[in-house]
């Protein structure tokens, strides 16, 4: 995957996702072996069960919850928003 499809999955990911509630697309975005390492409160799991967990818990407690993304960065597979 080059650096620009990393950055358009993110983006995906934080609009669409975390942002429109479409977790139809989480499956398309998310790795079968995704590891989420950044410890998150709750007892959510850092794979990808875990994340899915987590964004519906957050999309249900907060359902007008809308990111703006202001700057994207990539480096080789890596991508920070």
């Amino acid at each position: 995957m080059s650096s620009q499809d990393g950055i358009a999955v993110v983006r995906r990911n934080t609009e669409e996702v975390q942002g429109g509630g479409n977790f139809e697309l989480f499956d398309e975005l998310f790795a079968p072996d995704f590891i989420d390492h950044t410890p998150q409160p709750g007892g959510f799991t850092p794979d990808r069960d875990g994340a899915r967990n987590l964004y519906r818990t957050l999309r249900a407690a907060f359902p007008d919850f809308g990111a703006e993304i202001h700057w994207q960065i990539s480096d080789g597979d890596r991508v920070t928003t």
